[in-house]
């Protein structure tokens, strides 16, 4: 932000003003990020078996443990499989919302992704996806690893 000072001087006395104004974007200026609150139900919920939603740019059966995670969250079990997932994505950002249940060894037994996936992330202010249907299945083995935001 630039600032301005004028000064006047008029019969001896002394006047001030000063203006501000906004400095513009540089070229390699990124855009700003698009805040995004998911909402849903996970189904079916294993009990012996730990739940995360999470958002990614990948396609969720190819979710590794390199792969890059925008935002996760825990599936409490006494939710009955509800979750609220936020999320901070460069505007216009194409994405998955997927879920990964882990036994105690945090393998991927089961995974799967949001009705309507992928999605096209961009607003501004808040922007909700609410009521999402997430339906794991079960993967056949060897089992991956969770990836680490999941552990």
């Amino acid at each position: 932000m630039q600032a301005y000072l004028a000064v006047l001087v008029v019969g001896g006395l002394v006047a001030t003003s000063c203006t501000q104004k906004r400095a513009e974007p540089s070229p390699s200026h990124s855009s700003p990020l698009a805040e995004i609150e998911m909402t849903g139900e996970l189904s079916p919920v294993n009990p012996v078996l730990a739940y995360w939603v999470f958002g990614t740019p990948e396609s969720c059966d190819a979710v590794s443990e390199s792969s890059k995670i925008w935002g996760r969250t825990p599936v409490e079990k006494a939710g009955n499989g509800h979750f609220f997932l936020e999320i901070f994505v460069p505007q216009n950002s194409k994405g998955y919302v997927c879920a990964a249940g882990l036994n105690a060894a945090r393998e991927v037994l089961e995974s799967g992704k949001a009705v309507g996936s992928p999605f096209t992330f961009k607003g501004e202010g808040e922007v909700a996806f609410s009521q999402l249907k997430l339906e794991t299945h079960q993967r056949t083995g060897p089992f991956l690893k969770a990836h680490e935001a999941l552990r």
